[in-house]
C-alpha cells in the first residue's frame, strides 16, 4: 500500500483506501501527516479496515487523497460527503459509520468541554481544539485524565467534577481574568491573549501571576483586577542554602553553588540528598541540615 511521495506529508486531508480486487473502499480523515495515518492502519487491529488489510495483504490496496481541508470542521463535513458519495459504509465498503460527528471513534469528543484556565466552554473536544489550535487527541487525553495539560492548558468534560487545584486564571463569574505586564504597563484581556502576543506559554504567565515564579521571559505579570498591595509576589526565602564541607563556604542556592564551583547543579543536589558521595572531589550538604 504505497503512498505517492507528493502525498505523504499532506495534512488535513480526506483520504481513500481502495481494495483493488473488489473496488470496495474506506474513506477517512486525518489532521496529521497522511503517511502517519496510513502506518496506523497498517499496525492497527481495532478498525474493520485494519483487519481487512491484515487479512488481504497491504499489496492489494492503494491510497489516494480526495480533499485537502483548512479546518477540523471541514474535515468532518467532507468525510461524511465522500462516504455517502462512494457508498462505502458496510456492507458496501469498509466504513462502519457515516463519518463526520459519527465517526465511531469520538472517545467522548462530542461531549461539552470546559477549559478551567480560561473559563471558556465548548460543544466538543473538536471545537476546543479548533479554538486553541491544539490536537484534539491531546485535549481528549487531558479530559480522560491521561495527561495533566496540553498546550499549557487544562481541560475537562463539562459534566464532570472539575478538580482545579488553584483556579487563579478565571474570575468567579467564569470569565477570563485580565492580565497586566508590570514592566511595560500593557493590559491583556486574558492570559491566553498575553501568551499569544508575547509568545510565552500560558502556564508560565499564570505561575508569575500566582506568585509561583518571579518572571516569565524576563517580564513580570499580575492580574489587573487585584490591587497592587494584594498581588502575590514570588519569594526566594524557601530556597535551601548549600554548604560545601571541603571549603566551609555557604551558598544561597544550588544555582549559586553551581555558578561559583562550575559544577552542574544536579550533581551538587545528588550529593546533598545522598545519591552520590562527592562530585569533582567536593562534598556538599543542605545548610539547614546542621541546625
Amino acid at each position: 500500500m504505497e503512498i505517492h511521495s507528493s502525498l505523504r506529508d499532506l495534512k488535513m486531508v480526506i483520504y481513500i483506501i481502495i481494495h483493488r480486487p473488489t473496488g470496495f473502499c474506506y474513506v477517512g480523515q486525518t489532521s496529521h501527516k497522511l503517511k502517519k495515518r496510513i502506518v496506523q492502519h497498517l499496525r492497527g487491529k481495532k478498525q474493520f479496515v485494519d483487519k481487512i488489510i491484515r487479512i488481504e495483504g497491504r499489496d492489494k490496496f492503494e491510497v489516494g487523497v480526495l480533499d485537502v481541508c483548512t479546518s477540523l470542521a471541514q474535515l468532518r463535513e467532507r468525510e461524511h460527503h465522500w462516504i455517502v458519495y462512494f457508498n462505502c459504509k458496510c456492507p458496501h465498503g469498509f466504513n462502519m459509520t457515516d463519518g463526520g460527528e459519527d465517526n465511531g471513534k469520538n472517545n467522548g469528543r462530542n461531549k461539552p468541554v470546559i477549559c478551567p484556565d480560561t473559563g471558556e466552554k465548548f460543544n466538543s473536544v473538536i471545537d476546543a481544539a479548533e479554538h486553541f489550535n491544539i490536537c484534539p487527541s491531546g485535549i481528549s487525553s487531558v479530559c480522560h485524565g491521561r495527561k495533566k495539560t496540553v498546550g499549557g492548558l487544562r481541560f475537562a468534560f463539562a459534566d464532570s467534577k472539575i478538580d482545579v487545584e488553584e483556579p487563579f486564571l478565571i474570575k468567579s463569574n467564569g470569565k477570563p481574568r485580565r492580565v497586566i505586564c508590570i514592566d511595560t504597563g500593557e493590559i491583556f484581556e486574558s492570559i491566553v491573549s498575553a501568551a499569544k502576543k508575547l509568545n510565552i506559554t500560558r502556564r508560565t504567565i499564570g505561575d508569575v501571576c500566582s506568585g509561583k515564579k518571579g518572571r516569565a521571559c524576563g517580564l513580570k505579570f499580575a492580574f489587573a483586577d487585584i490591587p497592587i498591595e494584594e498581588r502575590k509576589v514570588f519569594s526566594y526565602k524557601n530556597r535551601r542554602r548549600i554548604f560545601c564541607l571541603n571549603s566551609g563556604e555557604v551558598f544561597d542556592s544550588l544555582a549559586a553553588a553551581a555558578r561559583k564551583t562550575g559544577i552542574n547543579r544536579t550533581s551538587i543536589r545528588n550529593v546533598c540528598i545522598g545519591k552520590i558521595k562527592s562530585t569533582h572531589g567536593l562534598r556538599f550538604a543542605f545548610a539547614d541540615a546542621f541546625k
